[in-house]
């Protein structure tokens, strides 16, 4: 089969005084360019996990068809939970040695109070290795709430149409002495294998 991708572009801006830029140290441009830098990679992770595909968002994870689904019991995940979401992406003979679950930090703290059972002392994260059966947690709010998602992210792709565009405007606010600067990327993220991928539904329960 094939895929396709295309351009996108995502964008960020911040500003900051003339005042600022000739007193701050370290130099204020680097730290407003590294911030922007950071607002891009987001806002990529962002559309990769939950890219609706409309108004010029790219298709993620979530709303992607032919990725697997699970509903949770409760509010958080238990290990037997976790084995079912494996065992989804394992019988669509996809190997899950690399696979890793990506979480909001609010689940994270739920799931890793979840004990596994009720003598064995042990939880559904291991907190010695940040692992659910030996696979890696992430954390990010670009998961939303109640979302945790399992997959091989090597099946997930990013597509660079060339570098970081930047403009300085030291113009448009220039009678307030404030200097913009607006950088600009051309991207897109599309799933390769939905198989891939599990996203485990939490509840209020």
């Amino acid at each position: 089969g094939s895929i396709s991708m295309s351009m996108k572009r995502v964008s960020a801006s911040q500003s900051f005084t003339r005042e600022a830029l000739l007193q701050a140290q370290p130099n204020l441009d680097d730290l407003v360019r590294r911030n922007l830098g950071v607002v891009l990679s987001q806002a990529i992770d962002l559309a990769g996990l939950e890219g609706t595909g409309a108004n010029g968002q790219p298709t993620g994870v979530l709303n992607t068809t032919g990725v697997s689904a699970l509903i949770a019991a409760g509010n958080t995940i238990t290990r037997a939970e976790a084995l079912t979401a494996l065992a989804a992406i394992e019988a669509d003979n996809i190997a899950t040695t690399d696979a890793a679950f990506i979480m909001h930090p609010n689940d994270y703290a739920r799931i890793a109070q979840t004990v596994v059972d009720a003598g064995s002392g042990l939880f559904v994260i291991d907190a010695a290795s940040n692992t659910i059966l030996g696979r890696r947690v992430l954390q990010t709010t670009k998961a939303t709430e109640g979302n945790v998602y399992l997959g091989v992210f090597e099946h997930l792709l990013i597509a660079m149409f060339g570098g970081v565009d930047l403009t300085i405007d030291p113009y448009t606010n220039a009678a307030s002495a404030k200097i913009g600067i607006t950088s600009h990327m051309m991207a897109d993220v599309n799933v390769r294998h939905p198989q891939a991928f599990n996203v485990v539904s939490l509840t209020t329960a």
